[in-house]
């Protein structure tokens, strides 16, 4: 029905997707029956609609494998929905990222109200890639206004990208957030190479602070 269906067809599989009194994997099957005809208009109607948050998150995902201009600037309006749940724009971030729109991704994130979705930005953005994004999360790292939450999420994301271990040196040079510090000392100590030793031995040797 959903590729060569006619709209009565189409217009019945909507009223089972509208449906609370259907099992919600029947619901969520007539979702994905629309989507296979690439409507993304009928489809952004219908979440509007929906009142369940498994069906509205798997609008988003199929709105996001339809991948038009339009679904893509409706994901972003979800993200910057602020009476919307907390979980579907986490989900909207994370198809924006699949989707490589990481431009809107790092513009958008000094907007966002929630330090869970700013997180969420990060570990998406770590999972893509690239050299803007590695500068971007050296620029959180570095950042004395941003939480020292985010700032220790942006240090282990760009260690598990791979950066080279003078990278992780140099910033904890840079910086003097306690949190990040700590956190630095750890992946050093992960690390383990040749670099990574001589920084914690002159940690360990010059450090003002004790702990660390």
């Amino acid at each position: 029905i959903g590729e060569n269906g006619s709209k009565a067809d189409l217009d019945w599989v909507r009223t089972v997707a509208l449906d609370r009194n259907e099992r919600t994997s029947v619901r969520e099957r007539a979702v994905r029956v629309l989507g296979e005809g690439s409507d993304s208009r009928s489809l952004r109607e219908l979440y509007e609609k929906l009142d369940d948050p498994s069906l509205r998150e798997r609008v988003i995902r199929t709105l996001a494998d339809i991948g038009d201009a339009e679904s893509r600037r409706w994901l972003q309006q979800i993200v910057e929905r602020s009476t919307e749940s907390t979980s579907l724009r986490e989900r909207a971030i994370r198809s924006l990222a699949e989707q490589g729109d990481d431009a809107y991704l790092r513009s958008v994130y000094p907007k966002l109200d929630d330090e869970g979705l700013r997180e969420r930005v990060i570990r998406s953005l770590a999972e893509s890639g690239g050299s803007e994004t590695t500068a971007w999360l050296k620029g959180i790292v570095r950042d004395p206004k941003e939480s020292s939450g985010l700032r220790e999420r942006a240090v282990r994301s760009l260690a598990e990208s791979g950066v080279p271990t003078a990278d992780l040196v140099a910033m904890y040079d840079s910086v003097t957030d306690r949190d990040v510090r700590d956190r630095l000392v750890n992946i050093l100590a992960e690390r383990g190479d040749r670099a990574a030793l001589d920084k914690l031995r002159s940690i360990a040797t010059g450090d003002t602070d004790e702990d660390l």
